[in-house]
């Protein structure tokens, strides 16, 4: 195939103090194989050297661009990418990145022959090769299941650095707003497909080694004060985000969706209302493949008013 017929794929990266691996992580872009690949990368406020790193990576590649930005998180940055995009005619596919991974070079090119196919919207996610890095250890992480739109309003498996969504999805998507609140970013992409009932292809391969850093710290319980203690510290601390996300994705959707997706959407964002809607939010919850453990600790959030 000659390059000029290769796909246009966009990567879009958000970075925060990234310095110590984004070289690498950008070199395994550009690496990629039978794309042409454009790279657009938005700076979170970094203090370290990572803005300098891109200042000049992209002054010497032509196909890698830079913003700075102030920091607003992960998500905010993300979204901020994707919502002020103004030639997204020029591209055939939209990918996400983190900024410490490293990428197989035919990452891409799997990805999109496994949605190449589809006419309507679609989106691609895939498994992870997750490795240490001070061990090296390598780990695979493989979704069991597709979440439903009601567990994924609850639970995330669907991760972005993994994503891609073809031109006509990205648009769909672009067409209905931009959310003023989301857990995350890919979580609120994969909420949008499903609520929309468009194509999610997942693939249980992996093209990418997930860098894990730092000191994973469990959570120690003990007994049920120390459940409330650990729901007060996940939930309190995100302000009801996860209703807020719930109420956004109603809003921006609630022309084009279906009658009982906006019930059950309208029921979870209001759920401490009364307790009518309570109580049809925990069976929301109940009614999911959830792990035990998990639909336990949502129904606590409810149910002291912290979800």
């Amino acid at each position: 195939m000659k390059k000029d017929k290769y796909p246009n794929v966009l990567v879009l990266m958000s970075s925060y103090n990234g310095q110590q691996y984004i070289c690498e992580q950008i070199r395994s872009i550009l690496a990629q194989t039978h794309v042409n690949l454009t790279l657009l990368v938005r700076d979170d406020g970094s203090s370290d050297g990572t803005q300098e790193i891109l200042y000049k990576i992209s002054s010497e590649k032509q196909n890698v661009q830079f913003r700075a930005g102030e920091n607003i998180g992960a998500a905010a940055s993300f979204l901020d990418l994707m919502y002020s995009l103004d030639n997204i005619e020029a591209y055939d596919f939209i990918a996400l990145s983190d900024q410490d991974d490293i990428w197989l070079p035919d990452k891409m090119i799997k990805a999109i022959n496994a949605i190449d196919c589809f006419n309507p919207p679609a989106l691609y996610y895939s498994a992870l090769c997750v490795f240490d890095n001070k061990t090296n250890e390598e780990k695979m992480i493989c979704n069991t299941i597709e979440y439903t739109f009601e567990e994924s309003l609850f639970k995330s498996n669907s991760p972005g650095c993994t994503m891609l969504i073809n031109s006509i999805g990205i648009n769909r998507l672009l067409r209905n707003g931009k959310p003023k609140s989301v857990v995350m970013h890919d979580s609120y992409i994969y909420q949008f497909f499903k609520a929309h009932n468009y194509e999610i292809v997942y693939d249980k391969c992996s093209y990418i080694k997930y860098r894990v850093h730092g000191n994973n710290v469990s959570v120690k319980k003990s007994g049920f004060s120390g459940y409330i203690k650990h729901i007060k510290k996940i939930y309190i601390n995100q302000k009801k985000l996860r209703r807020d996300a719930i109420r956004e994705l109603y809003v921006l959707n609630q022309n084009d969706i279906s009658d009982k997706l906006k019930n059950i959407l309208c029921i979870l964002y209001q759920y401490d209302s009364n307790i009518r809607n309570l109580f049809k939010s925990f069976q929301i919850v109940l009614n999911t493949r959830l792990k035990a453990k998990s639909k336990f600790e949502i129904i606590m959030a409810m149910f002291i008013g912290c979800f």
